[in-house]
């Protein structure tokens, strides 16, 4: 990949995670609307912005390739009731100030991913990039527990 190419792709990786920081304020501020309908506004509003992607594309025949196979159609539908169940769970739980306790469960999952892949397809764990990369995610989620801990702390003291 070219020096471009690779700046361009880590401001898109930045961006999406300052993006992603950002969407428990999005979804707190609309706390007064049921998670249920949010969800459903984001699963119509994704289908309407993909028909228009793949209409611009002119890839007509890959979809039409894949929604005449059964399998196919069987992996995305319980991809997307996965996918529907996952944003369903985040937005409700934001909406009653659980953004902690979900957030933690944000970085739970996957390590139970890595565990259900070497137990169900049987794949080898490398643990030299493993250990790299949840360092940085223990640290990062060990700093939050430490400062939400300590904001919780703050609240609860007695005065004097």
């Amino acid at each position: 990949m070219s020096s471009s190419k690779q700046l361009k792709a880590s401001w898109y990786v930045g961006l999406s995670y300052v993006l992603w920081g950002f969407f428990p304020i999005y979804w707190k501020a609309l706390a007064g609307i049921s998670a249920l309908q949010l969800i459903s506004h984001r699963i119509v509003w994704s289908f309407v912005l993909l028909a228009v992607m793949i209409a611009r594309s002119h890839e007509f025949d890959v979809l039409w390739q894949a929604v005449r196979s059964p399998r196919i159609v069987g992996i995305y539908t319980i991809a997307a009731i996965a996918i529907a169940t996952n944003w369903l769970i985040f937005v409700w739980a934001v909406g009653i100030s659980q953004i902690v306790q979900i957030s933690l469960g944000y970085f739970i999952n996957p390590l139970l991913s890595v565990v259900l892949g070497m137990a169900v397809f049987h794949e080898q764990l490398r643990i030299v990039p493993a250990a790299l990369g949840n360092d940085a995610g223990i640290i990062g989620n060990a700093e939050l527990a430490l400062e939400a801990a300590s904001a919780r702390a703050d609240r609860t003291a007695l005065p004097g």
